[in-house]
């Protein structure tokens, strides 16, 4: 899903963005449904079938592994080959997220299904952001004039050789892309540093409405169904 989406960023034109972006956005909220599924099923360690009493996981105790993993790294004891660190340096218990230094995190909203979507919805308000940044109108960018149609000339030659219609110009959009990286990338470069200011702002958010407001569009089927379409499709 989440190539999909930055994928979009090379294929398609403002004006289609503008026409798909909403089932993006409920295609994301149904990709984050599945997650928390999806990870414990990827964690699974199949039984092989040549699996013998020496290389069968579970016939190894925990001893066993914590000292085999103590051998490889010399510098840790049985005891601690396998220690978690502590909780407060996870990220863990939402609101303690700010002490001891380190990266800006987000705390726990309180909503499961809150806190489960919205890494999907930053990656889709990030990708709409940037669709702007790269493709929207600017003041310091002015749009390139539209592209001439195929002349009869060589919509019938087109046609002459099977495939039934003319080959469609440069869209008007890469071309303007094109001048805009090239041309104007200082200011392209200036956007995107408010952009990431934009993103810590976006931490703060905490609950569906206010990102509803922010993206400026908003799911036309219930959050309900979506997320448990996605638990669907992983339990199948």
């Amino acid at each position: 899903m989440l190539y999909f989406l930055t994928l979009s960023l090379l294929l398609h034109s403002p004006a289609e963005w503008a026409a798909h972006r909403v089932s993006f956005l409920e295609r994301a909220l149904q990709h984050a449904g599945a997650g928390e599924s999806r990870e414990r099923v990827s964690l699974t360690i199949p039984n092989s079938p040549y699996a013998g009493p020496a290389r069968s996981p579970s016939s190894r105790s925990p001893a066993a592994a914590a000292a085999a993993a103590a051998a490889r790294s010399p510098h840790l004891s049985p005891a601690d080959a396998f220690a978690l660190p502590p909780a407060s340096e996870l990220g863990g218990g939402g609101a303690s997220s700010s002490a001891g230094g380190g990266g800006r995190r987000r705390a726990s909203s309180g909503d499961a299904t809150f806190d489960a979507c919205r890494p999907m919805i930053i990656f889709v308000a990030l990708v709409d952001r940037l669709q702007g940044v790269l493709k929207g109108d600017r003041p310091w960018h002015a749009a390139p004039p539209a592209a001439a149609a195929p002349s009869a000339a060589a919509v019938a030659a087109a046609a002459a050789g099977g495939s039934g219609a003319a080959a469609a110009p440069d869209e008007a959009w890469v071309a303007a892309l094109k001048e805009r990286l090239h041309r104007h990338d200082l200011a392209v470069l200036k956007e995107l540093d408010g952009l990431l200011k934009t993103y810590e702002g976006w931490l703060e958010l905490g609950d569906f409405d206010a990102w509803w407001a922010e993206l400026g569009f908003r799911p036309e089927r219930p959050l309900a169904e979506l997320v448990g379409l996605g638990l669907r499709r992983v339990s199948l």
